[in-house]
């Protein structure tokens, strides 16, 4: 029994094993947006299908936009209107010069005090009008500007250059912000591989880092860059995700694909170590045939 015990005192002496030398994960587009509508609507054009190439802020869908855009042409007669303007300033004008003979005439004495208050209340009024007929022709403007953009919120637009995979509505279906999803875009220019690795093997890695990526259906090797480690571990898994950004122009190496990534300087585990063995602690019992 003590030569057993002995036996599994050594093995617990003996350095542990490495970490594992190599950790899988699986390419995904680097961006993947679900492109939705600013606000609720009936669809009434799709431009584009599954597989399309698309660049930034290509019109991809429309909304029904018809009250809008007559209510749109309304607030843009409106702004284009001077005739308040224009009005206000000739009666300013005319309290002005009004009020101006009044207060010569009271100068000389041939006007009341009175005369000249109400002469110079009816300027000041006139000039609060031109003031009240700018501020709504500025407002007005102001309302073309508003129907413009809420028109604009119904033009479905890429944010991003890509390719189409996904389109999750038809025209002449209702846009509704319980499911906002209208299409899916996805840019596999670039490919971003999350690799779940355990704290030890993240120490191999730095942001920035160049690394090589073993495709495994085909066993080929490309290069890419470490984008960022994660800063917080997953507590179920233990494993903190490194993110490796490889470039895919050509768009050669496909998404779902799987991928190694070599743990070239693999952290051992710590010693775990057996004091010795003294006589005061067989004396213990601790230790017996």
């Amino acid at each position: 029994m003590i030569r057993s015990i002995a036996v599994a005192c050594c093995c617990l002496c003996l350095p542990a094993s490495a970490a594992a030398d190599s950790i899988e994960g699986f390419a995904a587009p680097y961006r993947k947006i679900e492109i939705s509508a600013g606000e609720p609507g009936l669809i009434v054009a799709i431009d584009v299908q599954p597989g399309d190439t698309v660049t930034a802020n290509q019109l991809l869908a429309s909304l029904d936009c018809s009250v809008l855009e007559a209510t749109l042409e309304i607030a843009r007669q409106k702004a284009a209107s001077v005739s308040g303007i224009e009005a206000a300033a000739v009666e300013l004008q005319l309290r002005k010069e009004h009020w101006e003979q009044i207060l010569s005439l009271r100068e000389r004495g041939h006007a009341t005090q009175r005369e000249l208050t109400r002469a110079q209340a009816d300027f000041e009024i006139a000039q609060a009008r031109l003031h009240l007929a700018e501020e709504e022709a500025a407002l007005n403007k102001l309302e073309v500007i508003r129907i413009e953009k809420q028109i604009a919120t119904r033009k479905i637009r890429t944010p991003i250059s890509g390719i189409v995979a996904d389109v999750h509505r038809e025209p002449g279906e209702a846009f509704l912000i319980s499911d906002p999803r209208i299409l899916t875009v996805v840019d596999l220019d670039r490919l971003r591989i999350k690799f779940p690795a355990t704290a030890e093997q993240t120490t191999d890695f730095s942001a920035g880092q160049s690394v090589e990526v073993l495709l495994a259906e085909t066993e080929e090797r490309v290069s890419g860059i470490v984008e960022r480690i994660g800063a917080i571990m997953d507590a179920k898994s233990g494993t903190i995700e490194i993110d490796v950004v490889l470039d895919n122009p050509q768009h050669l190496i496909r998404s779902g694909r799987r991928c190694i990534l070599e743990v070239r300087n693999a952290v051992a585990a710590p010693l775990v170590t057996q004091p010795p063995l003294t006589e005061s602690s067989r004396s213990r019992g601790l230790f017996s045939n």
